[in-house]
């Protein structure tokens, strides 16, 4: 049996292929293929954040919770449409074709994305007037946004090595971070310049001309990159132990048994050579980060407008843009600590990075993330005498500056556990990310839920009086889930690097036919 070093090791063993640079992977041939996308496209979403509540509320007339139905659907989309864009990501070109420009599976399901996402917003701003045709709209926007997703990842996880993963990833979400930055400058803009209608259409419009381009970009320049083969397709030594089951009788109960096994077999060829201790905890893990995030861009606005600082809405956003401020600073750390990158060129060339340097970097860098959460959102939160409004605002402005750090220091987290789990094998790596993305999305809906649960509960306990108490409570409740997600991370850091058994079990509708061939061979020879 190889030793848990030997096996890591070989991990790390790259074939170049005719086409691909043995040197350090660039970061800059990720600038046109990924990472302007990934701004233009975050750019135009996030160009409808300020757009969209306002055209529901005003021109539409709806009530509140009628404005979030419609916001939240595009999420709804996204999670709908995860596992159907995970098998498109799926589909893999021959060998032969792969240096042509016949797109493989990963840039198929960008192209396809970045191209209905354009028609979605192009179809919003010519026809959507009433709350039926946007839900639609949002609902079809968010399903293209998720295969072109995870198209990108399973790109990445294709070219990239995983020494230069977390960097890349890292750079992705801080791109993306930027474009979030300016869209919804943008949209404020084109609503003071052309009013509320006008302003919609106009933005939705602009949305659609920033994404349209795209999908040629992506043919242009994504067909070109090589592909970065890896031995072995995990970094754990494997076994392979052959099962067969027992073929039914008759052909209606071997059909019927195909049917009801069906999920099961597919999960297995998914998840087939993928360790399951490590792919526990990370999911469980990368589930809390993502329940975390969203319950920050919760949390902070209630505790500045509703908690014991009473700021009007301005000073609102004045925080949230502080708080987004530094953690775009802060985003290019986070590749440094994922990838185990040193810090001086001494340093680096003293000793080589190990791939089990770079599985601890994961985990240090959502340890540091989550931890500074804990302590973000738990300073934000502590009551403070009505009389002291500086020192509640004080408490606020910190906490938001820490949790903004925190969440530039899990920049690209994410993305790259996915990427580094999923199965190098190019038929399966859509697959994995697709439910990869299932399970992160699904964090991001829990994550205001249960704030915003724990606020309603000590409110209807308190009664009317008791905001500013619900307020520290939400706040609260997002330590807690941080404090969860720092311990998933510490258990994911102590899951070694072990031994993996591969177990190929023969189902039923592979076995039929095999039984007809032979007895039909059986027949003709006699």
């Amino acid at each position: 049996m190889p030793s848990d070093d030997a096996s890591a090791d070989a991990a790390d063993i790259r074939v170049p292929t005719s086409h691909q640079h043995t040197g350090e992977h660039r970061l800059r041939s990720y600038v046109l293929p990924v990472l302007l996308p990934t701004f233009l496209t975050f750019m135009a979403s996030g160009m409808l954040v300020p757009v969209l509540p306002l055209y529901a509320a005003a021109a539409l007339k709806l009530p509140p919770h009628a404005v979030g139905n419609v916001v939240g659907t595009r999420g709804v989309g996204g999670i709908f449409f995860a596992v159907p864009a995970g098998f498109l990501a799926s589909f893999a070109s021959t060998p032969e074709s792969s240096s042509s420009f016949i797109p493989r599976g990963d840039r198929t399901a960008m192209c396809m994305g970045v191209l209905a996402t354009a028609v979605c917003y192009a179809l919003t701003a010519a026809y959507a007037r009433g709350v039926e045709t946007l839900t639609m709209s949002r609902f079809a926007a968010g399903g293209s946004y998720m295969i072109w997703q995870v198209g990108q990842q399973a790109y990445v996880k294709r070219t990239c090595p995983n020494e230069h993963r977390g960097t890349v990833l890292s750079t992705v979400g801080l791109v993306a971070r930027s474009g979030q930055f300016v869209g919804p400058i943008v949209g404020g803009e084109l609503l003071h310049t052309f009013g509320i209608s006008d302003g919609t259409v106009a933005a939705f419009t602009l949305a659609a001309a920033l994404t349209l381009p795209l999908t040629p970009l992506t043919l242009m320049f994504a067909h070109k990159r090589a592909e970065c083969t890896q031995l072995p397709s995990t970094p754990y030594a494997t076994t392979t132990t052959t099962t067969t089951t027992a073929t039914p009788k008759s052909a209606f109960l071997a059909k019927l048994a195909t049917v009801a096994r069906w999920p099961y077999d597919a999960a297995r060829r998914v998840l087939d050579g993928v360790p399951k201790r490590r792919l526990a905890f990370s999911a469980l893990a990368c589930a809390l980060v993502m329940t975390v995030r969203a319950s920050r861009e919760y949390v902070i606005p209630i505790l500045a407008h509703q908690g014991f600082a009473k700021m009007p809405a301005r000073e609102v956003g004045i925080v949230v843009a502080f708080s987004s401020l530094l953690d775009l600073m802060c985003s290019p750390l986070s590749g440094r600590i994922m990838d185990a990158k040193r810090w001086s060129k001494a340093a680096a060339g003293a000793t080589a990075i190990t791939p089990r340097d770079r599985a601890l970097g994961r985990a240090r860098s959502g340890m540091a993330s989550m931890m500074l959460f804990v302590v973000g959102l738990s300073v934000m939160s502590l009551p403070v005498p009505s009389s002291r409004r500086i020192a509640a605002c004080v408490l606020l402005y910190a906490g938001g500056a820490l949790a903004g750090i925190a969440n530039g220091l899990s920049s690209g987290l994410v993305m790259t556990l996915g990427t580094d789990l999923a199965p190098a094998d190019a038929t399966r790596t859509g697959s994995f990310l697709g439910v990869w993305r299932l399970l992160s999305d699904l964090g991001v809906f829990i994550g205001p839920l249960l704030t915003g649960a724990v606020g309603t509960a000590v409110l209807a306990h308190d009664g009317s009086g008791g905001e500013e108490a619900a307020a520290c409570a939400s706040g609260y409740a997002g330590a807690a889930m941080a404090a969860c997600a720092c311990g998933a991370f510490m258990l994911l850091a102590g899951v070694p690097y072990g031994e993996v058994t591969t177990t190929t079990t023969t189902t039923t509708s592979e076995l039929v036919p095999l039984v007809r061939a032979n007895e039909s061979g059986a027949a003709a020879s006699s």
